[in-house]
């Protein structure tokens, strides 16, 4: 058992049993054991901090908590500029001209202070199957940061856990990744799709759009590299130059004096990957990290079973859910990489008939069903629904 009271006593699953399973899209998987990791990650403290390292990837994280290295063994390249810290946490002035709890103004940007690195650290775990480090920041005599930052022997990313006391007043806080990567465009992850933001302030139009809305993850690459910082719950990017920025709190006092006071926890990780964004995996990685893999105890047999499958990895199965007014079975689905496609979304339930809805449900239009596989077409992000009958 953790101490009460130490900066990873917040890590609820430290300690607990791990193994590597293979689960099967939109499925279940009865395990009766859990597999060793074929090459295992490992953990070395030197003199100027960690290296965390698997077969993907090598993180040197210093004794501050920043990431002052993040190499990626399959494009033989660094990730993080030369000379500057990844996961440096940054507080800005926010007293925005307008509304308070609503508007962020660009002049905050003017005010960037750099939080100091951790004052405590310690090790969690070693290996073979995770290693992950703890630390402890100062912001201010009101407010601190507990983080884990973690490497599993499977993963392409480097996670954060993070947790933050909160007492700020006007104070916009947020974590910053200097990326070895130049582009004119960012990409971030919307509802069933991504777009594209300028990465400089070259004219009026490119000057608003210092802040970007996100969901699960942004981009940053060039032709063959890129760099993602994914994240599970906080939506506000900004990219200038190479340096992507992560917002993850403020504190505003209008109309609510004591808005976002308190605890918060959250989760971000950063991925290096090799050629384009839909090469990579990014979208299926960002969805990993937000519907992480759920384990429980089963007294079935062993075995696995997928519900449903697409066989394009630019189709998306985004929802399942039973129909609203029927008990029926509702599967939407999205093209994620902006381009036509044609894919066959198969099942593993005896469909009897199969028709398209729009997203009120209402039909649109038959779908030919043959051995449980429907054929479909897709245009650049189009969402289709499609209602089975089983």
């Amino acid at each position: 058992e953790l101490p009460e009271g130490t900066p990873s006593a917040q890590m609820s699953d430290c300690g607990k049993p791990l193994g590597i399973v293979s689960v099967p899209a939109y499925g279940v998987t009865v395990a009766e054991s859990a597999s060793e990791p074929q090459t295992p990650v490992t953990l070395t403290e030197t003199e100027d901090g960690f290296i965390l390292e698997n077969q993907y990837i090598t993180a040197v994280i210093s004794h501050g908590g920043q990431m002052t290295s993040l190499f990626d063994k399959q494009a033989n390249r660094e990730a993080i500029a030369s000379g500057a810290k990844g996961n440096q946490f940054v507080i800005f002035e926010d007293r925005p001209a307008g509304n308070d709890a609503w508007d962020v103004d660009i002049y905050h940007l003017a005010t960037r202070e750099e939080v100091s690195p951790a004052f405590q650290y310690e090790v969690l775990e070693e290996g073979p199957f995770r290693a992950a480090l703890a630390f402890a920041t100062k912001i201010s005599d009101t407010s601190s940061i507990n983080q884990i930052v973690r490497l599993s022997a499977t993963d392409r990313m480097v996670e954060f856990i993070t947790t933050v006391e909160w007492d700020e007043v006007h104070r916009f806080l947020k974590v910053e990744f200097p990326f070895n990567v130049r582009s004119s465009e960012a990409s971030y992850e919307i509802q069933f799709g991504h777009l594209k933001r300028p990465t400089h302030f070259n004219t009026s139009w490119d000057f608003a759009r210092f802040e970007v809305s996100a969901h699960k993850w942004a981009d940053l690459s060039e032709y063959d590299f890129g760099v993602s910082l994914l994240n599970d719950c906080k939506y506000g990017y900004s990219t200038l130059g190479n340096v992507m920025r992560l917002s993850l709190l403020r504190a505003p006092k209008h109309p609510d004096p004591v808005a976002d006071i308190g605890s918060h926890r959250f989760n971000y990780a950063v991925m290096p990957h090799s050629g384009t964004l839909q090469e990579s995996g990014v979208i299926a990685e960002g969805y990993s990290f937000n519907v992480p893999l759920q384990v429980t105890r089963t007294n079935a047999a062993p075995g696995e079973v997928s519900f449903f499958n697409i066989d394009r990895p630019g189709i998306v199965i985004d929802t399942v859910k039973k129909a609203e007014d029927s008990d029926e079975i509702i599967v939407r689905m999205y093209e994620s990489f902006g381009a036509q496609a044609d894919a066959t979304l198969s099942t593993g339930l005896p469909v009897q008939s199969a028709v398209e809805v729009n997203l009120l449900e209402h039909e649109t239009g038959e779908i030919k069903v043959k051995d449980n596989k429907m054929a479909l077409h897709f245009t650049p992000f189009q969402i289709r629904t499609v209602k089975l009958k089983i």
